[in-house]
């Protein structure tokens, strides 16, 4: 499913929105395009933006150390973000989505994240 990727720089407003499994009942994935914008404010802090029916804006922490361990050396913090919310929102509308978490947190609500998204990075 392609999704529009856009790395800025600049700050805006969050949208309180919450992070949570997927209906049981649901076993397909969400088919939507979604438009993800990831800008980098500063350290180890990112704001996501996610345009759909609703637009979310999220804040991300990612430390260096699950950078390395989710995406490896030469996946930049950028890229693993982005790939991480394809993950959720195949799973999960944007309004679903915390608007503020530490990326890790996501493994907490998908035990299959950190493996799945090692593979989806490993492909390009």
């Amino acid at each position: 499913m392609p999704y529009n990727v856009h790395y800025c720089r600049s700050s805006r407003a969050k949208t309180p929105v919450r992070l949570g499994p997927r209906d049981p009942a649901r076993n397909e994935k969400r088919n939507s395009n979604h438009m993800i914008e990831v800008r980098h404010l500063s350290g180890n802090k990112y704001e996501v933006k996610v345009s759909d029916a609703t637009t979310t804006t999220h804040r991300v922490t990612l430390q260096e150390t699950d950078r390395r361990r989710l995406g490896g050396k030469d996946v930049s913090a950028e890229r693993l973000v982005e790939e991480s919310f394809r993950f959720l929102l195949e799973r999960e509308p944007n309004t679903s989505i915390l608007n503020s978490f530490e990326l890790p947190l996501i493994g907490k609500y998908f035990p299959q994240y950190a493996r799945e998204i090692r593979e989806r990075l490993r492909q390009g």
